[in-house]
């Protein structure tokens, strides 16, 4: 599925790490700002859904042929990708883009996976049954080794700078 409207379209898949093929990305905010110091918001939409193949739902952003932009991809629980590009005419494919998960603590995240994340999922993993399972990153219904593993393979990892 190719989103935009106008001179440029952008095509782009993104993917949650930790997470089986049967439990992809479903929902994450998606921003296209103009890649200058001014980094005027072209596109901003909270809660875009994804596609079982991870490619975005509904995105219509309008692009300029020859621009440069940067899309910033968030999903719930992981650290933020920004992928600059310069919409090519037609269709302009970007990489596919892999979200960290680990970023549990606070609520809303912090843009990075530290001791904070890690001692909230062990908090959570030891309260057993009565938890709001934040911490449950690969979504089996139970927070155990599998998600201190996923959250540790992200550690020390932050957003990446817009």
């Amino acid at each position: 599925i190719k989103c935009g409207t106008g001179k440029s379209q952008v095509d782009f898949k993104a993917s949650l790490s930790c997470r089986s093929d049967e439990k992809p990305l479903s929902v994450a905010d998606v921003e296209i700002k103009e890649d200058t110091p001014q980094g005027l918001s072209v596109y901003k939409e909270a809660a875009v859904s994804f596609d079982s193949e991870g490619r975005p739902q509904g995105l219509i952003p309008e692009l300029t042929e020859g621009k440069a932009y940067k899309i910033i991809v968030r999903a719930p629980n992981s650290l933020a990708k920004v992928i600059k590009f310069t919409a090519s005419a037609g269709t302009t494919g970007l990489e596919a883009m892999n979200l960290p998960l680990g970023d549990v603590s606070p609520d809303k995240g912090d843009c990075q996976i530290n001791q904070l994340d890690r001692s909230r999922l062990i908090s959570e993993w030891a309260a057993g049954k009565e938890t709001t399972k934040k911490s449950d990153l690969n979504l089996d219904g139970r927070i155990n080794s599998l998600d201190y593993s996923c959250l540790m393979s992200n550690f020390r990892k932050e957003c990446d700078k817009l």
